[in-house]
């Protein structure tokens, strides 16, 4: 999935969901599942960006950069429904991965009592 648009200033953007991306593993190009959200205008590039709005001005951001590309309100909505989707897996995906941690610990826990016969040591 994909928006493109121009900027204020005229600068082309794009903003893409990706959903694999290609790889060199030792020379071999490998395509990998992935899940990023890649938004580029002019010489910015953002990684898993958020809509954020500054002095009036609509932009996406990374948390991890001063960069910033302005979105027209024109397109605010499809760029709002990518940045949306994408955060909804993301918030799934952890959620199922904190279900899996949690029932390790559980394990690792009862293991753990197992082995020392419920935490008493003799």
């Amino acid at each position: 999935m994909k928006a493109e648009w121009t900027t204020s200033r005229g600068i082309p953007a794009t903003l893409e969901l990706r959903d694999s991306k290609i790889i060199n593993a030792d020379g071999d190009q490998v395509t990998v599942p992935a899940w990023e959200l890649v938004a580029r205008g002019g010489t910015a590039t953002l990684i898993n960006p958020t809509i954020r709005t500054i002095h009036g001005q609509v932009v996406l951001m990374c948390d991890c950069s001063n960069q910033a590309i302005g979105v027209p309100i024109d397109n605010l909505v499809d760029i709002k429904s990518l940045v949306d989707a994408y955060w909804a897996v993301v918030r799934t995906r952890q959620a199922e991965a904190d279900k899996i941690n949690q029932e390790y610990d559980a394990h690792c826990k009862a293991v753990d009592n197992m082995m020392t016969l419920g935490g008493r040591t003799f």
